[in-house]
């Protein structure tokens, strides 16, 4: 982010498949929805415009998606 100046039409996207079990679980490695989040939060305060992705599995739990759009919702994400 140090070599890039936010702009207009630079969106970071960051990919969340479900709230910290969840994603960190369908990554297959702990600790990676922290750092995630730590990353869009950095941006956000930086200037930059965020994004977010998920994918939406079968077994996907509603209220755990529901809780992650509502988190990155309260971050500041427009574009989820």
């Amino acid at each position: 982010m140090d070599k890039i100046s936010p702009s207009k039409y630079l969106c970071w996207v960051v990919h969340l498949d479900g709230m910290e079990e969840k994603h960190d679980e369908s990554v297959d490695r702990a600790g990676v929805f922290k750092k995630a989040v730590e990353a869009v939060q950095s941006a956000l305060d930086r200037g930059y415009r965020v994004c977010t992705n998920s994918t939406v599995f079968r077994t996907s739990d509603i209220d755990d998606l529901s809780d992650l759009f509502r988190l990155v919702s309260d971050l500041g994400v427009k574009g989820q």
